[in-house]
């Protein structure tokens, strides 16, 4: 299995605009993978899309990691994404 980036810099956003960046997910295995996105507790990411699904052998999918903020800030965030109940990271900066 492969994902990435491992970090996304959305750099400088507009206040209250939209902006999209991907987070990919290759499974390599002889099996489904269930991939989880873990953003409930960041509402600058509550928009990103899918939150979870699954990926075929020898398939890749996307995730829309999609950030909006409701005033001007700075954000750095590691975002913990589960790939079938384990545990890994990325980073998202704005």
């Amino acid at each position: 299995m492969s994902a990435g980036p491992q970090k996304i810099n959305f750099k400088n956003v507009f206040v209250k605009s939209q902006t999209v960046r991907s987070f990919n997910v290759s499974n390599d295995l002889r099996q489904n993978i269930y991939v989880r996105l873990m953003v409930d507790q960041y509402p600058e990411l509550q928009q990103s899309t899918p939150l979870s699904q699954v990926i075929p052998p020898g398939q890749e999918a996307g995730f829309d990691i999609v950030f909006c903020s409701q005033k001007v800030k700075t954000f750095n965030a590691p975002i913990t994404y589960y790939i079938n109940d384990r545990p890994f990271n990325f980073l998202v900066q704005a």
